[in-house]
């Protein structure tokens, strides 16, 4: 058994433990209540700034888009619905509180993590003055707390980005939104401005003609040069996008009309004449004779770049008349020419805009005059080598489809040129005999015939040497001059094929240049029939050192 002393000293204990752990609650007592108030979701109200001119930031949720606008404070608080926000670039729709930039959602986490760490050391800043309040001067015994650390973190509203120079007013509603870029739908209403996207458009196109230099200070000269280029021809899909987008909307616009077949509005002289019939003008009219052929020509070039990347064929030449450009050439976009079409876009749209009941009618500098119009010849227009466009884009269908380059390579039926080159029979049975009575091509003929006159068409050994060059495919007459240097160093002639080994030449670049020294007489040929070559086996002749000097053609 326990005596009473060691009793009483046990009980003593057991009140002392008591005791200081109540202490110790009362010590800390605002502190846990401030813990017990953060238990659970905690709203905390992040004031955001706007920017100089009143506008908040804002961000399209959606992962895809993310773009990145304004809308003025008053218009947020007033027009804009809780439930419903349009992002103007994509019109993802959301309500209004997802639309936080995340530089906001970042600065406002730790807008609320200094929130809560205030509350905090002020909870404890206030226990301890408590507890030393507490405390009896000149006691046996005296415990005092001192609270240490940084000051409470100072809390600042979360900064606006500087203003955007683009801004729009919705006609529809009055939302005021400014944006980098281009923006096309409304934040408070969804509402789509044709006209405005229109501007916006031009004036897109209009930089991307103009950032050529700007690119080649900032990066190296070839990514520049290829990046300038693309955004060049970028402009030009741009623009014909952007005319045909606002011609529907205001044709929508006006009464009596119906819906004009898909696409209409990008073929320029179908849309012209169905203006004409709805309102007595075309688009001649609406510029003039001129401009509107300078517009057909941009459109023509837009159709090279969507289509035929860029290389002009025998459609082209037909539809636009522009004998600037041998077939098989590339189109090039420049500064000027994409600045004249946004220009003459921009005409063109205004006008168009004039039928609507209540138009936007701005006023447009006038133009440069325009450069003169291709006017076609009352004859076929014909290049500097005095063919006609249509022969070339029948020997064009002849150069690239030949594998051996020689004569009866390819063999092509009427139906097979007719699809190579997209030219009406007529066209067709033209060019076929211009080619034949230059002897650069071969007509075999059988019953029945077709009405292009032959059963199959193949080029003669001239034609490589006359349209290689003019495709890009090779030489001839240069390689021709390299072959005749071989045969001057050999003696005894070479074989065809070890030769093409040695200078890594396929028979369809090897037979064009023995071609051009056989025509000339300079090589002796074997009479041997080969599968692959012109001829098994070449030697030198009389007069291949001075065409090898280049003193001969």
């Amino acid at each position: 058994m326990h005596d009473k002393a060691e009793i009483a000293d046990k009980c003593a204990d057991r009140a002392g433990q008591e005791s200081g752990a109540r202490e110790s609650v009362i010590v800390f007592e605002k502190l846990m209540r401030e813990l017990q108030s953060m238990q659970g979701q905690v709203e905390v109200a992040v004031p955001l700034e706007a920017d100089a001119e009143g506008f908040l930031d804002r961000e399209c949720p959606a992962e895809q888009c993310l773009f990145t606008f304004k809308v003025h404070g008053d218009d947020w608080n007033s027009l804009v619905k809780e439930g419903e926000v349009f992002c103007p670039m994509c019109r993802h729709t959301a309500p209004r509180g997802s639309w936080h930039t995340q530089a906001q959602v970042k600065a406002g986490q730790e807008y609320a993590v200094n929130q809560f760490k205030g509350r905090l050391s002020r909870a404890v800043r206030a226990d301890s003055r408590s507890w030393n309040a507490r405390q009896r001067p000149g006691g046996l015994v005296s415990i005092t707390s001192e609270v240490k650390g940084p000051p409470d973190p100072e809390m600042v509203p979360v900064q606006a980005t500087e203003p955007f120079r683009l801004r729009d007013t919705c006609e529809a509603c009055g939302c005021r939104y400014s944006f980098v870029g281009s923006a096309f739908f409304c934040p408070a209403c969804g509402h789509n401005s044709v006209s405005r996207t229109f501007g916006h458009t031009l004036d897109n196109a209009r930089r991307a003609a103009t950032m050529r230099t700007q690119w080649r200070e900032r990066m190296p000269p070839d990514e520049a040069e290829v990046d300038a280029r693309l955004l060049r021809e970028k402009a030009v899909s741009d623009i014909v996008t952007s005319v045909q987008r606002l011609a529907e909307r205001v044709w929508e616009a006006m009464p009596g009309t119906t819906p004009p077949p898909r696409n209409l509005f990008q073929r320029l002289d179908d849309a012209s004449a169905l203006w004409r019939h709805q309102t007595g003008k075309g688009f001649e009219d609406i510029l003039t004779p001129a401009y509107f052929a300078r517009l057909k020509l941009h459109y023509q070039r837009r159709h090279l770049l969507a289509h035929c990347e860029g290389v002009v064929d025998a459609d082209y030449v037909r539809r636009s008349s522009d004998t600037s450009l041998a077939l098989g050439q590339r189109i090039v976009v420049d500064e000027a020419s994409v600045l004249e079409f946004a220009d003459l876009a921009e005409r063109l749209g205004t006008g168009l805009l004039a039928f609507l009941p209540a138009p936007s009618r701005a006023v447009l500098p006038p133009l440069t005059a325009p450069a003169p119009v291709p006017v076609p010849a009352p004859s076929r227009a014909r290049n500097r080598r005095g063919l006609s466009m249509e022969a070339e884009c029948v020997a064009r269908s002849l150069i690239l489809g030949s594998e051996t380059g020689r004569e009866m390579d390819p063999q092509l039926s009427p139906d097979e040129l007719r699809q190579g080159t997209s030219l009406p029979d007529d066209d067709l049975v033209d060019a076929v005999d211009e080619l034949e009575r230059s002897g650069l091509v071969r007509l075999h003929k059988c019953i029945p015939m077709d009405v292009l006159g032959f059963h199959v068409l193949t080029p003669e050994a001239g034609l490589f040497e006359v349209f290689d060059p003019i495709f890009e495919v090779g030489n001839p007459l240069d390689d021709a001059r390299t072959v005749a240097a071989s045969l001057l160093a050999a003696d005894d002639g070479a074989v065809v094929s070890k030769l093409a080994g040695s200078l890594g030449w396929t028979p369809r670049r090897m037979n064009p240049a023995l071609s051009v020294l056989a025509n000339r007489d300079l090589v002796m040929e074997s009479k041997e029939l080969d599968p692959e070559w012109v001829t098994p086996w070449v030697r030198a002749k009389p007069g291949l050192r001075r065409f090898a000097r280049g003193e001969g053609q």
